[in-house]
């Protein structure tokens, strides 16, 4: 997992995040066209774009600039579905947990000649996965992170031996204002592990870290980087997440798996263990389970 375009770590999945969603769309094209156009998108065997499950930053504009920087040579399918977090698609709208999204996006989508796919389930989307996989070339597959998961479960299982991590304290780290996100950081602060080893630091749930206040997420990334330089982290909220990790100065990590769906974590090159989630992700006991996890990966 790459948080730099020019920082391409050696491996056989490489995910790049071009970080594009609270930017102008002026600069979102510039990043898209230059990722892209690069020698290691054009000869990708297979090529994901991923996007947000809710259908926010410059969709269709990304998506246009990133086809005309492949030069046409493949189709696209979209199918932003994510059954496990409550998103599905149904007669070409998206939904999150019953709620239809604004309407819009999947018709200008359509009307550019990509195909928008329908998917309320696992299978529905394993079978979206499948049906790409068999065209040649592959199109470019565009969607969340559940067909992200469905293309996976097309591969062979590797299974590698593991070498525990390093005991470290365990820093939670909650940037988002979401409902979800504020229930979990208060279940997590009533429990057992936030008494042992586990530091829990909140932003006030008045206080969202997007585009308009981008100077706090920072200002937040240099006070964790400041008091706890040498630590793991579970970091919820998107722009949380880069900010704290941009202040310890860590361009990439290595995923080790998910503790939930959409939920996943890995290890950075300084042996930091890292867990992320959107903000609106999970359920009550989520910010638990990714605290248990990093603590079961330093046994």
């Amino acid at each position: 997992m790459a948080l730099d375009a020019e920082a391409l770590p050696r491996a056989n999945v490489v995910a790049v995040d071009l970080d594009t969603r609270e930017r102008s769309e002026r600069a979102a094209r510039r990043i898209v066209r230059d990722a892209f156009a690069t020698r290691a998108a054009t000869r990708a065997a297979i090529l994901f774009k991923k996007i947000d499950s809710t259908l926010r930053g410059h969709l269709v504009a990304e998506l246009a600039t990133a086809r005309a920087a492949l030069g046409g040579r493949r189709a696209a399918i979209f199918a932003p579905a994510f059954p496990a977090q409550g998103r599905i698609v149904r007669n070409g709208r998206v939904y999150v947990n019953g709620k239809a999204l604004r309407g819009g996006i999947c018709e200008m989508l359509a009307a550019t000649g990509i195909e928008v796919l329908d998917a309320e389930t696992d299978a529905d989307l394993d079978a979206i996965a499948r049906r790409g996989l068999a065209m040649r070339p592959h199109p470019l597959f565009v969607g969340s992170a559940g067909l992200a998961r469905a293309l996976a479960r097309t591969w062979p299982r590797l299974s590698t031996r593991r070498v525990p991590a390093e005991a470290r304290p365990i820093v939670t780290v909650v940037g988002s204002a979401s409902p979800v996100s504020v229930q979990q950081a208060r279940r997590l602060s009533r429990s057992r592990p936030a008494q042992s080893g586990h530091v829990l630091l909140q932003i006030e749930s008045r206080h969202v870290l997007d585009a308009t206040d981008k100077a706090l997420a920072r200002k937040l990334g240099r006070l964790v980087a400041r008091v706890a330089p040498h630590a793991h982290y579970v970091l919820t909220g998107g722009e949380t997440a880069r900010s704290v990790l941009g202040a310890l100065h860590v361009s990439g990590f290595h995923l080790l798996g998910e503790v939930e769906p959409g939920v996943p974590y890995g290890i950075t090159p300084g042996g930091a263990l890292v867990c992320t989630k959107a903000g609106t992700f999970g359920k009550r006991d989520t910010l638990m389970n990714c605290v248990a996890r990093l603590k079961r990966e330093m046994r």
